[in-house]
Parts: structure tokens; sequence; C-alpha cells
């Protein structure tokens, strides 16, 4: 459990045109970076907690850092549908799912691995899991 209060936030140094530090969870379970150049976006990367009740709650504070050129990564603990579930594994009720499927719907995001693989059977036990774009420029 981790016994900080507060989280590191706000941009700070000398180039307010640079890469910037918009928020760090200081227990690590996400951390929120503003990337400047001809293309500026937001990356959020989260390792969301196991959880239900907790996960909710998270979800609704990561996703308050979603602007309109986010990419959101990391592992989510969340089976988002039946292809994502091993064959040993059991696909469980959980009301996280139908609360980050309307976060990805409100914020206009996608998944981007299901997009591109609608039918195909697959899960990861890697950090990455989910990649989700608000630019669906990346899908063409």
């Amino acid at each position: 459990m981790c016994r900080l209060s507060v989280n590191v936030c706000g941009c700070g140094g000398s180039d307010p045109g640079g890469d910037c530090l918009v928020c760090a969870d200081p227990c690590g379970a996400y951390v929120v970076v503003d990337f400047a150049g001809e293309w500026p976006f937001r990356l959020i990367n989260v390792h969301a907690p196991n959880d239900e009740l907790a996960r909710k709650i998270f979800l609704n504070r990561v996703f308050g850092f979603v602007n309109d050129a986010t990419i959101v990564i990391g592992d989510f603990n969340i089976t988002l549908s039946k292809l994502d579930v091993g064959r040993n594994n059991v696909y469980r009720n959980d009301g996280s799912r139908t609360l980050l499927l309307n976060l990805l719907h409100r914020h206009g995001l996608v998944e981007v691995w299901r997009a591109l693989n609608l039918t195909r059977r697959g899960f990861s036990r890697r950090q990455v899991k989910y990649v989700l774009q608000l630019a669906p420029m990346l899908l063409q």
C-alpha cells in the first residue's frame, strides 16, 4: 500500500514549449506526460488496481487527464470482450468494464489492437495491454 498522499503534478523548468510531466501518481499507478513537437500529444501510462471498486475510482481519475490528443497505454486489469479471455479463464461480470467502455466512447477513444483484430482471440500478460488513441488516423 502506498503511503504517500499527494500527486506530483505540474509543468516546471525553463522550456515552456518542451515535454512536460503533467502528473504522476506517487504509487506508480499512472503517469501523464505532454509531448511537444510537430504533433503534440498527451501520453497516459496506467497500471489499474485489481480490485473492481478501486479500479472504477482509478479510471475516473485517470480519464480526467484525457484531452483531444491523448494516447492511453498500460495494464487496465480488465477484459473488454470474451475474445480477450484465455481458454482456461472465465469472463466474469465486472462493472469497471462498462465504465471503461463508456469512458472510451465519451472521449472518442478506441482500443487499437481490437479494432485491427475484430475476431481474433488474444490476450496478453505483458504490461502494455491496450493502446487507445483519439486520432483514428493511426488505423488508416
